[in-house]
């Protein structure tokens, strides 16, 4: 166990702290619940006395004959609201990218800056050694969709029912007839974007080798993609496309109103493939990777 939380000290830690923050979302909706049905009563109580002294008051008289029954929740509402409609949501969408990129480059950032493929390269073979950094650095592929699952799980637990709400209006009627494929299509893209993340760190930690310096660099690459992304790519060359704003923006890759779930896999599919690409070609020559990891 203690050998366990050593190898995997930054991804556990990331976790733990989206766990936290994703369960300090859940109690805020709860309390808010509470908050609003207190205040409710509230209201009809002061009606009540105003009544006393002005029986036609109309809008006294809607608010005591108003239905106590409110809408009930469903999971997945509740889970767009614990994630997309808190005044906190913004922290959650820049905090999983940069932790997935500060779980995923402690390892390798160390292991590189050791010089240990020195030593490494005489007992096995390059490609072996990449595969066992490679296998190591995509754990961390796991930390979105386990805070998703987690977060799945609270918001059925606060709802108490998996039934659909069909008033919400958070989700595209595709999603509120297949909500399982819609779990499924949410998770698939959480791994997809995942290896996004960790495919920038990867092209870029054998120029430095510097934890601090590579998950920094990382970050601000990311955002600068998805800057460029954003404010040129969707306004200037897909302006004529229609709905593109609706997929391309990464900034928002947490909400589905305006998206239906296999064109938005196929965004995430493709970009996923396309990072992959650039990392294969970049530690297929073997001379320049070892020539970067054997400077001091």
């Amino acid at each position: 166990m203690k050998k366990f939380i050593q190898n995997n000290k930054a991804l556990l830690i990331s976790f733990m702290i989206l766990f936290i923050f994703t369960t300090f979302l859940g109690i805020k909706v709860i309390i808010n619940d509470k908050d609003s049905k207190d205040f409710s009563i509230k209201e009809k109580e002061m009606c009540k006395e105003t009544l006393k002294n002005d029986p036609t008051n109309e809008i006294c008289l809607a608010k005591i004959n108003e239905s106590e029954e409110k809408p009930k929740r469903d999971t997945l509402s509740t889970f767009n609201e614990i994630l997309n409609d808190s005044e906190y949501s913004f922290i959650y969408f820049l905090a999983v990218p940069f932790l997935i990129i500060m779980s995923s480059m402690y390892e390798i950032s160390k292991r590189f800056k050791s010089g240990e493929i020195k030593n490494r390269l005489t007992r096995e073979s390059y490609n072996n050694y990449i595969k066992d950094v490679f296998k190591s650095t995509y754990k961390s592929v796991i930390l979105w969709p386990l805070i998703t699952i987690y977060v799945l799980v609270f918001s059925y637990l606060i709802s108490g029912t998996f039934t659909i709400s069909t008033e919400t209006i958070a989700f595209t009627k595709e999603i509120l007839s297949h909500p399982v494929l819609f779990i499924f299509s949410y998770l698939l893209n959480t791994i997809l974007m995942s290896i996004f993340y960790i495919n920038i760190g990867l092209f870029l930690v054998p120029e430095n080798r510097n934890y601090l310096v590579t998950v920094i660099e990382t970050a601000m690459v990311y955002f600068g993609i998805t800057l460029t992304n954003t404010f040129f790519i969707i306004s200037f060359v897909l302006k004529n496309i229609k709905n593109a704003e609706n997929y391309f923006d990464f900034f928002d890759m947490y909400t589905y109103h305006d998206r239906k779930l296999i064109p938005f896999n196929l965004l995430c599919l493709g970009v996923a493939l396309i990072s992959s690409l650039v990392v294969y070609l970049k530690y297929r020559n073997k001379e320049k990777i070892v020539i970067k990891l054997e400077k001091k």
